[in-house]
Parts: C-alpha cells; structure tokens; sequence
C-alpha cells in the first residue's frame, strides 16, 4: 500500500495522541481522551453522531467536509483535525480554500475545529526557481498558508459558539498542549485561559497557541 499523505497525517496524529497520554499522566492524571481515527477514509465521512468525522449544518441535513481526527470524551468531541500537506503538494493559492469547511463546521456546531498544514511548503514546479543553474527542468516554487483562509478562520471564531483554529502541522508539542489543556478544562481539572495569535507575512505565516 502506497503511503500517502493521508496515511502520513493520520500517523503523525497518532503520534501526537501518545505525547497526549504520557503528558496527561505526567500530571498524574489517568483518564483520557479517545482519539477517533480511521485507516479508510471513507468512514471520515459518516455523521460525527453516528461514529464519523463529519458534521451538518446545525438543523438541517446539509453536510460540511470530514474530519480526518478527532479527540473526544464521553462522546464529546475535544478538537476535531483536518489536515493537509497541500503547501508541500503544489497547492499555491485557492486550493487551500476547499478544505475551509472542514474545521468551519465544527466551530459552527460550537466545538473546536483545527486545521493544521505546513504554513510554509516548497513543490516542484514549471514556473519556479531553479534548483541548479545548469538544469532549467527542476524548479521549486514556495507556497504559505493562504492569508485568506487565515481571516475566515478568526472571522468564524469570533462569530460561532466553538473555535476555528490554525496551527502548522510541524508543531506538534503546540498541537499536544492544545488537546491535553481542552480535556483538563472540560474536566475541570484547571481554570485556563487562552487565545489565538495569528501574524501574516508576506513569504510566510505564524500562529501561537498561548495557555
């Protein structure tokens, strides 16, 4: 079997679940969240309330696009993940935008829905800059996390009950505190606070996490 990106992200969450584990037990916590993942993904697409990844648009049967994770507790969903490695795959603009309803779904049902990708990627590309000055046939051209997407991200969080956020995918330590900080609050085991920093720059784009 081909090891796509599909396969390559839901690994990496994977991995990111274990950091999960050990953090919270570290803090002498021994219950946890259940990561809900699937190998096919095709079974990403199934209703959240029915066992899937997916969610509809609050009082109709009007679906947003599925999830690829999502951590949950009594069959409440934490963070719900929509990945994609579209910045190291050619995606240079709007792209990026097919994959917005995912986690804008999520938000709108009032949980949080997060997004994460490479913000800065590099593809080969026809119209690129060359990779070596004695060879025009291999060029590479950069691509960042669209700022629009950026925009419609914060503009959903401020709007709807849940949260829409961003974070690169390369980050997983950010991506482990944000999960283990959800699941100590809707246990109650801390009072936290947080908020969500985004810069946008001109070749590149940052975001922060900050509890």
């Amino acid at each position: 079997m081909a090891y796509t990106s599909d396969f390559r992200l839901k690994n990496l969450i994977k991995e990111i679940h274990l950091d999960v584990v050990k953090k919270l037990e570290k803090e002498k916590i021994n219950i946890f969240p259940e990561l809900r993942i699937f190998d096919e993904s095709n079974e990403d697409s199934i209703l959240f309330e029915k066992g899937g990844l997916t969610f509809t648009y609050p009082g109709t049967k009007i679906k947003f696009g599925s999830n690829d994770a999502a951590w949950i507790y009594k069959d409440t969903p934490l963070v719900v993940v929509e990945g994609t490695f579209g910045t190291e795959r050619g995606q240079f603009g709007d792209g990026q935008l097919n994959r917005f309803s995912h986690s804008a779904g999520v938000a709108i049902n009032g949980f949080t829905g997060l997004t994460i990708l490479p913000f800065l990627g590099e593809s080969y590309s026809k119209n690129g800059r060359k990779l070596f000055s004695n060879n025009d046939n291999i060029k590479i051209k950069y691509a960042s996390l669209h700022k629009g997407f950026v925009l419609g991200a914060l503009s959903i969080t401020k709007k709807e009950k849940g949260n829409f956020l961003i974070c690169d995918v390369y980050n997983k330590e950010l991506i482990t505190d944000l999960v283990v900080e959800t699941f100590k609050k809707k246990n109650q085991f801390k009072k936290w606070i947080w908020n969500i920093k985004v810069k946008v720059y001109s070749n590149n784009v940052r975001a922060n996490f900050r509890i």
